[in-house]
């Protein structure tokens, strides 16, 4: 394939120029008269050259439609893998908010602002599965954040104490099992296709 690249355009060249020497465009008349006694004997030997001249441009024409085929295909490449980058950034946000939330069984305002920056362009890159799956991450955080603050307060009774931090355990375990559900949920958009 690679040699194609070079012998290819070798023989055009050399093919483009005899055809231009016996055409005489090239050389001087009495120089052409010279090499032609030369090289070519008879005037069948002329034909065969009338007929590569003849082939010479639909020759350069399916080159020059191969390199355009190969371009094409390298952009589509291109385009995968520039999607790919984009939508992996989003899965690795979403890794890292449910990464700090498993790591610190709470979750701050500015670690919600900063989910929502970071997979904002999720819309753009994504089904609406994904947008919906991360705005349950995002409200699911919500919830997880104003139960610990309640905890925090002394103005729960016991029984309210109580079914406040069931609550919160259950919401908290949903997130962190996120952690590896996610990796299928992404994973439809994240495999190269063959």
């Amino acid at each position: 394939m690679k040699v194609t690249f070079f012998i290819l355009p070798l023989l055009l060249i050399i093919i483009f120029a005899i055809s231009k020497l016996y055409s005489q465009e090239v050389v001087s008349p009495d120089s052409i008269n010279t090499i032609h006694q030369q090289l070519v004997d008879s005037s069948s030997n002329n034909s065969f050259v009338n007929i590569f001249s003849a082939l010479l441009t639909p020759l350069i024409a399916l080159f020059v439609a191969y390199i355009a085929w190969q371009q094409h295909r390298t952009n589509k490449q291109k385009l995968k893998l520039d999607l790919f980058d984009r939508r992996f950034e989003v899965y690795e946000a979403t890794k890292k908010y449910l990464a700090k939330i498993g790591a610190k069984d709470d979750v701050t305002r500015d670690d919600l602002v900063n989910f929502n920056i970071e997979t904002n362009k999720s819309y753009f890159l994504f089904g609406n599965d994904i947008q919906e799956y991360l705005n349950e991450l995002h409200s699911k955080g919500v919830i997880l954040h104003s139960l610990n603050k309640k905890l925090r307060t002394d103005k729960l009774s016991q029984d309210e104490r109580e079914e406040v931090i069931e609550k919160e355990g259950k919401n908290f375990e949903w997130l962190t099992d996120q952690l590896t559900k996610s990796k299928d949920i992404f994973g439809k958009y994240m495999r190269f296709k063959r």
